[in-house]
């Protein structure tokens, strides 16, 4: 144990009071919110108000960085600005995704979206939430805009993937990891890397996965961890499905029925 607790401290930012305060108000506002404004917000339509607003909030906590980096030079630091825009790191890609899934209307679609900005903001959120110093740039507990920014944005973008869950909005299906799967390949391969090589070439601001966690250049990593995601979605899927539904309801029993029903023409 003191050898785990040591790593935390010389390999990560300082996990301090401040860190294990910040936890603390963040993990008690969650339980408090997902716990008491289903029973108070029952409509679906209120429900997603409230979410849009969650939404609203955490994406301005986001963009709050450009008052600094741009209005409060005088416009002389736009490159700053621009470069924070693109929403490059997953973090920022979620919490675009959640509050333009609200632009789109009722439908199977905006149903997709919303499982990928649920699952998607509540992991990168958390991964973010437990090592602080997640990019680049960011040293922990300076108490400067973008730390103040990191600590805002990532903490309203994981109470707003709950609420997501807790409104059931978002029921969680065994089919749900097939989805992020998808929405992983289409994010990493179809946009993120095009991306990052345009960052690589013009310079611009590298903060995305392959410096991090999972490099998004070395290949297996990031099969492995689409494939992570898929089996931990799909088991989270499964265990909610054999909890909540009826056996003839159930995503294994549909699958197992057509699948025999295939077989028998």
């Amino acid at each position: 144990m003191s050898i785990l607790l040591n790593g935390l401290v010389t390999t990560g930012p300082a996990y301090d009071w401040f860190t294990f305060s910040w936890w603390g108000i963040v993990f008690i506002t969650l339980f408090l919110i997902t716990k008491y404004l289903p029973k108070y917000v029952i409509e679906k339509r209120k429900r997603l108000v409230v979410i849009k607003i969650f939404a609203t909030v955490g994406l301005l906590s986001h963009l709050s960085l450009y008052y600094v980096t741009y209005f409060q030079t005088g416009g002389n630091n736009i490159g700053n600005a621009v470069d924070s825009l693109f929403f490059i790191a997953p973090c920022n890609m979620m919490t675009w995704l959640l509050f333009i899934t609200f632009f789109f209307n009722e439908s199977k679609f905006r149903d997709k979206l919303f499982i990928v900005g649920a699952y998607g903001g509540l992991f990168f959120g958390l991964i973010t939430m437990f090592y602080p110093d997640f990019y680049p740039g960011y040293v922990a507990c300076d108490f400067s805009i973008g730390f103040w920014k990191s600590i805002i944005f990532h903490s309203i973008m994981v109470m707003t993937s709950s609420l997501i869950f807790a409104f059931k909005i978002v029921k969680p299906k065994a089919s749900d990891g097939a989805v992020m799967f998808i929405a992983l390949i289409l994010g990493f391969y179809l946009y993120g890397y095009p991306l990052t090589l345009l960052a690589e070439k013009y310079g611009i601001n590298m903060d995305f996965l392959y410096v991090r966690t999972f490099p998004i250049k070395d290949i297996f990593s990031v099969q492995f961890s689409m494939i992570l995601f898929f089996i931990v979605i799909t088991t989270i899927g499964f265990i909610y499905e054999y909890k909540t539904l009826e056996k003839d309801h159930r995503t294994i029993i549909k699958l197992s029925n057509f699948i025999q029903e295939r077989y028998k023409r």
